[in-house]
């Protein structure tokens, strides 16, 4: 019974029309059941234009048509669930149940509904006492016992979700498909398996609801993020199989308003609207921390008022508590990485521009290569060497993220700054400040379509990037490849405009954002060039802009 594996996994399908592309994955689904469907899948044959929600394409390269590799989608699920260890044999159960590494095996045993009592009433019932120890601590006596209630309802429900019956149904489900004896929708079996699935979904979600509370949040960020966790791989499996679980294409892909109804959201946008929702009360409680409470008096007393060792000790104490694994969220939103991307290892840039290898023979097909900016190289300024060395001498004080008197932090231009103020916990990034033009120089092992996007932390000042592919032989000092302008921003997050997403210690600015800068993709395949990359922004430095990473997104069509 062994199933021939799509042929188009790590690809990206191009047809002339979507029922031209239906087809094509119909054709491959017919080899291999268990094919994990692109985005823009409609599980019909004749799909009038508009019947679904668009498919948000921020990387230009046509995403939506991108056919996952099986084995990318084992490891995000494999990584996801080793973050929560007291809870993964129930979720390895499930969201693994269609993985390759056990489609061909028997497993000796099944959860039990016993296995999961006791894991829900053993490990969630620690996350259940403390919740109550929170709010007997922070919510008003007169709201306690409805929080609580409600509390205990959720907890309830989960435990009442049908799990074992769920991971038993998905058992049978997989058997069929390996018999190639494929249910249609209206299947008892599948009719069963997306009712536990929605219950599922559904009772995590009230958990979430009680997590989203900022004084809950903040007291247990640890338990709230397995949650969020559990809730990323129910989506994520819902994302990869809805076409197999046999979901209403309308309610998986979701559908765009009109005269008479409101648009309603896909998987993808639910999951994205929550991964919002969770990084914003995650923020808030970090940008919270900033304030330390009068004994006298219980008022708050500013961070930047108190002893500057103490200052710095706070933030890195918060980025431990609050921001721990925040990345695995993060880099989960399939908005913003609808393709796997993989993080290469660079070292900080010293005195040239280096050139990074990138093996592309690893993973084939369209993949995101993910670069710490802090190896792009920017050429020093010598008439500011002396002022860098004061400020870098008044750091060492711990006055992080101050000015020294009579010295203005936009007059200042030096490589990199201070990595105890600058790493970034949700990109896990140290990133450079980018007043003027950086390079690096990027070599892969054999010839692709190229995209390049930024991650920018940015100000208002901050109006865009130029950019330039250049010859592998050009350098700093030739440069002739003409500069490309980029100035649509696809804004990281717009739910936490008015929160700091930076770790430097300055609080909450409701004038400083995330966002994406995306080229184009080459016209033709390249294995070697340089980048130089430069912002478009007033004279002079604005300490607060910031280039986190940049991506190298390569194709093969």
């Amino acid at each position: 019974m062994d199933i021939i594996s799509t042929t188009l996994g790590g690809t990206i399908v191009h047809t002339q029309s979507q029922n031209a592309f239906n087809q094509k994955i119909f054709d491959e689904l017919a080899k291999d059941p268990f094919m994990i469907v692109p985005a823009a899948f409609t599980g019909i044959k004749n799909t009038a234009e508009g019947t679904f929600n668009k498919v948000v394409d921020k990387l230009n390269i046509t995403s939506e048509h991108f056919v996952p590799r099986e084995d990318d989608i084992e490891l995000v699920a494999s990584s996801l669930i080793g973050c929560i260890p007291t809870v993964g044999p129930i979720m390895q159960g499930i969201f693994l149940m269609m993985s390759s590494k056990i489609r061909g095996t028997q497993r000796k045993e099944i959860i039990t509904h016993e296995t999961i009592d006791n894991i829900i009433d053993i490990e969630f019932a620690k996350i259940k006492r403390e919740l109550y120890r929170i709010m007997d601590q922070q919510i008003k006596e007169s709201e306690i016992e409805n929080e609580k209630m409600l509390c205990e309802k959720a907890f309830q429900s989960l435990k009442e979700s049908g799990i074992e019956m769920l991971e038993e149904s998905l058992i049978f489900l997989k058997i069929r498909l390996l018999s190639k004896n494929i249910p249609n929708k209206n299947d008892p079996l599948l009719g069963d398996i997306r009712g536990y699935f929605d219950m599922l979904r559904t009772n995590i979600k009230k958990l979430l609801a009680v997590f989203y509370q900022p004084k809950i949040f903040d007291k247990n960020p640890k338990y709230a993020f397995d949650v969020m966790i559990i809730y990323i791989l129910i989506m994520n499996d819902l994302i990869n199989h809805w076409y197999q679980y046999g979901f209403d294409p309308m309610y998986a892909l979701g559908t765009p308003a009109d005269d008479e109804d409101p648009a309603t959201h896909s998987f993808r946008e639910k999951l994205h609207l929550n991964i919002q929702r969770f990084l914003k009360t995650a923020y808030e409680c970090a940008r919270d921390e900033y304030q330390i409470k009068n004994e006298d008096d219980n008022t708050p007393i500013d961070v930047l008022d108190i002893n500057p060792t103490e200052r710095v000790d706070r933030v890195k104490d918060r980025n431990v508590r609050l921001m721990k694994n925040v990345d695995k969220i993060f880099y989960s939103d399939p908005f913003f990485f609808p393709i796997p991307s993989t993080f290469v290892g660079v070292e900080k840039s010293k005195e040239s521009m280096q050139t990074i290898e990138i093996d592309t023979t690893i993973k084939k097909g369209t993949r995101i290569y993910r670069l710490d900016a802090q190896c792009l190289f920017k050429k020093p300024d010598p008439f500011k060497q002396q002022q860098y060395q004061q400020y870098q001498q008044y750091h060492k004080t711990g006055l992080a993220g101050l000015d020294p008197p009579h010295m203005e932090s936009e007059n200042i231009q030096h490589e990199h700054s201070f990595p105890e103020v600058t790493y970034n916990s949700a990109t896990k990034c140290w990133g450079i400040l980018i007043s003027q033009d950086a390079y690096v120089g990027i070599k892969l092992n054999e010839k692709k379509f190229i995209t390049i996007r930024w991650f920018f932390y940015y100000d208002k000042t901050f109006t865009g990037v130029e950019y330039s592919l250049g010859k592998k032989d050009e350098s700093i000092s030739n440069w002739s490849s003409p500069l490309t302008k980029i100035t649509d921003v696809e804004n990281c997050y717009s739910l936490l405009d008015s929160v700091d997403f930076s770790e430097d210690g300055f609080g909450c600015n409701k004038n400083l954002k995330f966002g994406f800068f995306t080229s184009q993709k080459t016209s033709e395949k390249k294995d070697e060039f340089n980048l130089k990359t430069k912002t478009l922004i007033p004279e002079g430095i604005n300490m607060k802009s910031r280039l986190y990473f940049i991506e190298i997104i390569v194709t093969d069509e």
